[in-house]
């Protein structure tokens, strides 16, 4: 069923059943797989349908969600009919009718039109069906209060009440009466609840901002409520600018009822976002069509492709063997091919004839995975490594869609190619570097790198002329140093490096050291606007080298972010900063956008975080919280920064940026009230330690809309 009017007769259907999301009885989920029905009803726009006679002659639109129906009538009330989520069986359900206080409603019209028609047939007299009727996008309800207009829009589960103030209007008129409810209040989150006989509804909080010479500036907004009123208040603001709000453009779950986490995400040539990691789940959401919809053992990896608002799970597979299996990292090809690699535990990983490796080679090997853009065939697969285990951490595609892979290896056998800068292993684990032909059946280049003691590699990034640059975790004193590099000596127990080499992997061009007295880790890196190497990690270093001016030049306690700019030579360290609060805090990935910002994120377990008036969370929670942070070019300024959380858990795990300057990153949750969207594919908590989710935000981590207040 592709077609959204089919969908809308499925909805009706799901309303029926789940009119709130809430767990389907076993055999529903057995007749309808969970999966397919997420991806076919879960959250999509839901059209407003015209009344021409098929209900109440009150009503003017109506639009049926998975919550309930919501009526609009002609004289601008809002009524609600919701189902019992109590376990008084004698309760049917309850109506809530909202009015606007002191407003007027003179029109109510349907917005957009829909390419929806739905037909109802009710009854047998046929002079009460209706064929094609039109639907909309969205209701329009004019000027209620002088200078504010009033739109709604219907999802999944929710309505949206959307306000635009005019210059000059106030939003202190905004009033709305809440016939019906049991009582009104306002939770520590800021929502709005409703108390009713058959359960609570709950408003998510108000935000606003405004943009004011290209920036954008949080506007406080916050409900009170008064017996069966609520109003808004809104904090000081410059009443001749517009007010914009919604912070969280896109977020979604994504899972099934075991544990997901979510490693790596990519941008497409045409928007669509794609994510890999791994899921213990044997119900994780697949998509008709994927190349393996069947679990394989207790731990898959799998690829998961979304549009970029994230209300569609446009394909989703599984892939792996027999073992355990993990997708750590992904790229594109010229083609949009999808590259993946991790590694894998299973002899009978999917293979493909041609490949460079069809053969486990010890107790896990680091692997290449090579998808059709739409995740329905596998077009190629080799393994990589040798006699011992090896983890695949990140692969890039240069210009000429060679595949560069990078990892670590316990092996003294793992495959190298004559000539390459070290063919030996040196001691411990070793990092490693691969090249291989765009369809996975050749070697061209292999090396080793490290010293004698443990190395991983970590990241990688290819430069203008394709010379991959590496960066990792090493505790060998005796680690490859070239003369004039930033820094040649291991200053603690671990240091983070990075590396540079020929792109035939032959040559060693540049490499430093990068770390303090103690334990230093880098994670990640890119390669920046301005031709310099932008990295992140975290350290446990009091003496982690920072520069003049930078943003936080003192450690701050326990495990700190960092963030540094080395020039392409690695000769020298352009600019560093500390980034934390006074317990843990560990920087897992970095982003640049067209400005040359830097967006880092990872996940922190400090009360006392750095956040920023504007951003979408500045509230911590009582575990790890997840967190993106902008940065100026120069890491002199922290322009933004959020916590990206709920209740629980989280770790956001990779960032990248599109071409508007949206932020996209992924990573883990256990918090059931994780923040997602209205519209996004999945707004429900699977279950498992943990699922993994995708959020979309703009560029200043607060938002990107044009209306003052958007509640829901």
């Amino acid at each position: 069923m592709n077609t959204f009017k089919d969908i809308a007769v499925m909805v009706y259907v799901f309303f029926i059943i789940n009119l709130a999301g809430q767990t389907l009885p076993q055999t529903k989920i057995a007749a309808m797989e969970r999966a397919e029905m997420q991806t076919q009803i879960a959250m999509l726009h839901v059209p407003f349908i015209l009344n021409e006679g098929q209900v109440d002659q009150r009503v003017a639109l109506y639009a049926k969600t998975f919550s309930g129906t919501v009526f609009v009538t002609y004289d601008g009330q809002i009524v609600y009919v919701l189902p019992n989520h109590t376990t008084d069986t004698a309760i049917a359900g309850v109506a809530l009718r909202e009015t606007f206080t002191g407003g007027t409603v003179t029109t109510v019209t349907g917005g957009a039109a829909a390419e929806t028609q739905v037909s109802t047939f009710i009854g047998s007299d046929p002079a009460l069906w209706r064929s094609n009727l039109p639907t909309y996008t969205q209701v329009n309800m004019g000027e209620v209060y002088p200078g504010i207009g009033v739109t709604l829009r219907a999802y999944g589960n929710t309505v949206e009440k959307v306000f635009e103030v005019q210059p000059g209007a106030s939003p202190d008129q905004i009033c709305l009466h809440v016939d019906g409810a049991q009582g009104l209040s306002v939770n520590a989150a800021g929502e709005l609840l409703v108390a009713t006989a058959a359960g609570v509804v709950t408003f998510s909080k108000p935000v606003a901002y405004q943009e004011i010479a290209g920036a954008k500036h949080l506007i406080e907004a916050a409900y009170t409520a008064t017996g069966e009123h609520y109003r808004f208040t809104v904090g000081a603001y410059d009443p001749q600018t517009p007010l914009i709000i919604d912070p969280l453009l896109a977020s979604t779950f994504l899972g099934g009822s075991g544990e997901e986490s979510a490693y790596a995400l990519a941008l497409d040539p045409y928007g669509y976002v794609y994510i890999t990691g791994y899921t213990y789940s044997t119900d994780f959401p697949t998509t008709t069509g994927a190349y393996d919809r069947t679990h394989n053992s207790s731990k898959d990896g799998f690829v998961a492709e979304f549009n970029s608002t994230m209300t569609s799970l446009v394909a989703s597979t599984f892939f792996g063997g027999s073992g355990e299996d993990w997708g750590a990292a992904l790229a594109f090809d010229s083609y949009a091919e999808v590259y993946v690699t991790g590694y894998t535990a299973s002899s009978d990983f999917p293979w493909k004839s041609g490949g460079y490796d069809i053969w486990l080679g010890g107790a896990c090997d680091a692997f290449i995975l090579n998808l059709n853009n739409g995740l329905s065939s596998l077009l190629s697969a080799t393994y990589l490594g040798g006699s011992s285990a090896e983890y695949g951490t990140d692969v890039k595609v240069d210009s000429s869609d060679n595949i560069f892979v990078t990892g670590t290896t316990y092996s003294t056998d793992f495959p190298t190619t004559t000539g390459a800068y070290d063919v030996s292993a040196n001691g411990g684990a070793d990092g490693f570097i691969a090249k291989l032909s765009n369809n996975l059946s050749t070697l061209i280049a292999g090396t080793y790198f490290g010293g004698s003691s443990d190395d991983s590699g970590n990241a990688l990034a290819l430069d203008s002329a394709q010379t991959p640059y590496v960066a990792g975790k090493t505790l060998s004193s005796d680690f490859p140093w070239k003369s004039g590099a930033y820094d040649i000596w291991l200053s603690g127990t671990s240091d983070g490096f990075v590396l540079n080499l020929s792109s035939s992997l032959v040559t060693l061009y540049g490499v430093t050291y990068l770390g303090g007295g103690t334990d230093d880790e880098v994670k990640h890196l890119i390669k920046d606007s301005s031709n310099n190497i932008a990295v992140v990690g975290s350290t446990t270093s009091t003496n982690f080298p920072t520069t003049t001016g930078a943003y936080d030049p003192t450690h701050n306690g326990n495990s700190d972010v960092f963030i540094a700019r080395l020039n392409n030579a690695l000769t020298g360290l352009s600019v560093s900063t500390y980034l934390g609060g006074g317990n843990d805090d560990y920087g897992q990935a970095i982003g640049e956008d067209s400005a040359g910002m830097f967006y880092v994120v990872g996940k922190t377990y400090s009360s006392d975080f750095p956040t920023t008036a504007g951003a979408f969370d500045t509230t911590p929670d009582a575990y790890w919280d997840g967190f993106v942070s902008k940065f100026s070019g120069d890491l002199t300024g922290l322009s933004a920064s959020t916590f990206l959380a709920g209740s629980g858990s989280e770790g956001v795990n990779d960032v990248t940026v599109d071409s508007s300057n949206n932020i996209y990153v992924t990573g883990y949750t256990s918090s059931t009230n994780f923040p997602v969207t209205s519209s996004g594919y999945d707004r429900t908590y699977n279950g498992g330690a943990y699922d993994a989710f995708v959020s979309k935000l703009d560029g200043e981590l607060s938002g990107d809309n044009f209306f003052l207040l958007w509640t829901k």
